[in-house]
Parts: structure tokens; C-alpha cells; sequence
């Protein structure tokens, strides 16, 4: 390859204009994936507000994928609601006794920056 051909080659690389290229096509690819991610987040924080349609996907999932029939399928979705009962009943003892040891450990008004910022996180994901 001639010298002058080398030059032409790099020049046309690094040029300004393939930079800005480049450059724009990462910048479209992280917004598309960044707007994926919320989709999806949006999409599983529907599913958790109901647990009969979060319990019937899976359900759903798990018998095309082992060829459940029908009576596997009720008694699946009668225990894996019940777990999800638990679960919430479990969740909301956790939080008052979690709440009653901040409180006991934290000055009133550190544990009253913690509660509003737990206040801020449940408000965001039950938006």
C-alpha cells in the first residue's frame, strides 16, 4: 500500500464526520436499551400490584414448559397463591419490626429522614 493511500485511509477513519457517526449510533443504542429497561421494570411492577395475574403467568409458563394438565394446574395456582399471601403477611411484619428497631437505634430526627425515604421508595414502586 502506497503512503499516500495509508494517509487517505486513516484520514477517512477519524475523520469528523465518522466520528459524529459513531458516535450518534452509540448514543441512539444506549437510549433504546435504557427505554427497554424501564419498559420491562414498568412491566414486572404491574405484574407485582396483581398477584393472580403475576401467579397465572407462571403458572401459564410452567405448564407449556412440563405438560401440566389441568388438575396440576389448579392445585399450583391454589398453593402459589397462598405462598404469596404469606409472603406479603411476612413482608408487612418485617417492615413494623424493622420499623421499631430503627426507631429504637436512630435519633428522631434521623428516623425521620429514613422513614421518608422508605415513604419515597414504596411511593415509587407502587407508581
Amino acid at each position: 500500500m502506497k503512503k499516500s493511500m495509508k494517509k487517505n485511509f486513516w484520514s477517512l477513519v477519524f475523520s469528523k464526520h465518522t466520528l459524529i457517526s459513531v458516535v450518534s449510533t452509540l448514543a441512539v443504542v444506549i437510549a433504546v436499551v435504557a427505554i427497554g429497561c424501564g419498559v420491562m421494570r414498568n412491566h414486572f411492577r404491574d405484574k407485582m400490584k396483581n398477584p393472580e395475574a403475576m401467579v397465572q403467568h407462571k403458572v401459564d409458563k410452567m405448564a407449556r414448559k412440563m405438560d401440566l394438565n389441568d388438575s396440576q394446574v389448579a392445585q399450583i395456582k391454589t398453593f402459589m397463591l397462598a405462598d404469596f399471601q404469606t409472603m406479603k403477611s411476612n413482608r408487612e411484619a418485617m417492615m413494623e419490626k424493622r420499623k421499631s428497631q430503627m426507631k429504637s437505634v436512630l435519633t428522631p430526627e434521623q428516623y425521620a429522614r429514613w422513614e421518608e425515604k422508605m415513604e419515597k421508595r414504596m411511593k415509587k414502586w407502587s407508581n
